[in-house]
């Protein structure tokens, strides 16, 4: 089709059963997920950062208090507009927030992902059935919704999303965003470019709506040589401007913080390249992926080097995987704006595997250096591969395509029958305790032992830490951002962005959720004459003790609270 015929092509060329049957699909594989685990997002980040985050946000709204303060977290009255880690301020956040201290208090986080993955599912494919309208393509609807579920639930999104559902934002707005981009007039552009970038920045992960801006330009330049126009960069810089006038009210407190924080000087080129992925295990991750799940599963291997990101090969597997081959093996000839968009895949690949070259590069680059984990770049890439499987569809067979896809569904889904529901971190005896109010009862109890004005930091020695990994309770120890659930005041929290100059104390806990060791005691009790240390001496069983101010006074034994 020639580039002038796309002004005449309708914007949102998607028949009506499609989007329903879409919709429908993505509602039911939800519910199978809820099946396979009850609160399926409700593990790792989600459960320790997401949950304490919407319930503190939830009862502020109702008591007419600021949204935007914690009265429990980093000694209290802490600015969470200044945290890119609690940068989460959609209207939608603030609605299901209201569920906090109701029936309903535990599904916020998966009212989130489902709201996100059929933004997801919608966007995939009305911006797919753009696409095959305006460039003619011969692609059944029964492929794109093939593709839409592969992109809306691949491993990637079932994985990280039960760990930070906030890249479920992100992915919701990419095939919006590059829709937008696709729109032939400045008005619907801008409006869909506005909308949907407006969405990302109060619902997705802070760092990865940067990467997914700077991808989305080179995707923005690709479309502009595609029409021989400039008016996809036209349109796409006009509402980035328009959008950050809209947010720069509550975004620049947020950079601000960043730049006051570790994360925004950035890490070292050694912890950049240690979250590579292997070159080797990229294609074997992608094909094969969900079967070292289940080996590993029936195999009872618990090591963290098979386990843990970047030796996790599970990460890269997608239902559509095996369709690459008939995408690569074609004989016809690539157009400027397939091989454009394999060139992009090829640039994210690149940046998942992080050859020593990008990674010093990466190094210096504001924002890019800051940015240990390529999860950002698995995302982008699982998006424009799935594109690029509309944009070129195999010209043969239709029976073999057919076939080829279920063949790849199946070895993608029969896996995941028979092992346990996928996250970076389940948090397993964190979600026992609270889904059974075990962790409730405990805190009310504990609650009753302080004063007015009190404060707690946890104290845990490591050689007991190194020996319980993977046991940790960390709602019954008072650590992550626990506290501001069960409204204790707490020292410290759990943040890799928290601004240094408005935290409580100048010495920062000792280990990343907020907990101290003993050897920092004198220092976070000089000056603090409310300050209850919680000291832990056991795991597996959970033995904690309360310790009196300045230590004056009986110790209180907490383990019979914590059954």
């Amino acid at each position: 089709m020639h580039p002038a015929d796309a002004i005449r092509a309708p914007v949102f060329a998607v028949p009506r059963r499609l989007l329903g049957w879409t919709l429908l699909a993505t509602g039911v594989v939800f519910l199978l997920l809820q099946i396979w685990r009850p609160y399926y997002f409700l593990t790792d980040d989600n459960l320790s950062v997401g949950l304490p985050f919407l319930t503190e946000l939830g009862r502020h709204l109702k008591s007419g208090q600021s949204p935007f303060y914690s009265d429990f977290l980093f000694g209290g009255h802490y600015n969470l507009l200044r945290d890119a880690n609690y940068f989460s301020w959609s209207p939608v956040n603030f609605a299901v927030s209201l569920l906090a201290d109701t029936p309903g208090r535990f599904a916020m986080l998966d009212l989130l992902a489902l709201l996100d993955l059929m933004l997801a599912a919608a966007g995939f494919v009305l911006l797919a059935s753009t696409i095959r309208a305006e460039l003619a393509l011969r692609v059944s609807d029964g492929r794109l919704l093939f593709l839409t579920l592969s992109f809306v639930f691949s491993t990637f999104i079932l994985t990280t999303g039960a760990s930070w559902v906030n890249f479920l934002g992100n992915q919701a707005v990419l095939p919006w965003l590059a829709l937008g981009l696709w729109q032939t007039t400045w008005r619907r552009s801008i409006g869909l470019l506005t909308l949907f970038s407006l969405y990302e920045v109060l619902d997705g992960q802070s760092a990865t709506t940067i990467s997914n801006g700077l991808i989305l330009s080179l995707f923005a330049l690709l479309l502009c040589a595609h029409r021989r126009s400039l008016h996809p960069l036209g349109c796409w810089i006009a509402a980035n401007v328009l959008t950050l006038a809209i947010i720069s009210p509550i975004l620049l407190p947020a950079l601000g913080g960043f730049m006051h924080s570790p994360r925004g000087a950035g890490i070292s080129v050694e912890l950049l390249h240690r979250f590579a992925m292997p070159a080797l295990l990229f294609p074997t991750s992608f094909l094969f992926g969900n079967y070292f799940e289940m080996a590993a599963y029936f195999g009872h291997i618990q090591s963290s080097t098979f386990l843990l990101f970047p030796r996790l090969p599970t990460l890269l597997a997608c239902a559509a995987a095996w369709c690459v081959f008939p995408l690569v093996c074609q004989r016809r000839c690539w157009t400027q704006l397939e091989g454009g968009c394999a060139a992009l895949i090829v640039l994210l690949v690149l940046m998942v595997i992080r050859p020593i070259a990008i990674t010093q590069v990466m190094a210096h680059v504001p924002i890019l250096r800051s940015m240990r984990w390529p999860f950002r770049e698995i995302l982008q890439l699982l998006f424009f591969f799935h594109l690029l499987l509309v944009i070129r569809p195999w010209a043969g067979s239709t029976v073999f395509q057919n076939r080829l896809a279920c063949f790849s569904l199946a070895l993608f889904a029969l896996p995941l029958l028979f092992t346990p529901a996928l996250t970076l971190n389940p948090l397993t005896e964190d979600r026992a305790a609270l889904l059974s109010g075990r962790a409730d009862r405990f805190w009310t109890a504990v609650k009753a032992q302080l004063r007015p004005g009190d404060e707690i930091a946890t104290v845990i020695p490591d050689a007991l830490w190194q020996k319980a990994l993977g046991e940790i309770p960390y709602a019954m120890t008072g650590t992550a951002d626990f506290p501001a659930y069960f409204q204790v005041r707490c020292i410290s929290g759990y943040s890799q962005t928290a601004p240094t100059d408005q935290l409580a104390l100048a010495t920062p806990p000792y280990f990343w959720f907020g907990a101290y060791s003993p050897d920092q005691v004198p220092l976070i009790t000089k000056d603090r004459p409310n300050l209850r240390i919680l000291i832990v001496t056991h795991f597996n069983p959970l033995k904690l003790s309360l310790l009196p101010p300045n230590r004056n006074g009986r110790i209180v034994d907490l383990t019979p609270l914590t059954q």
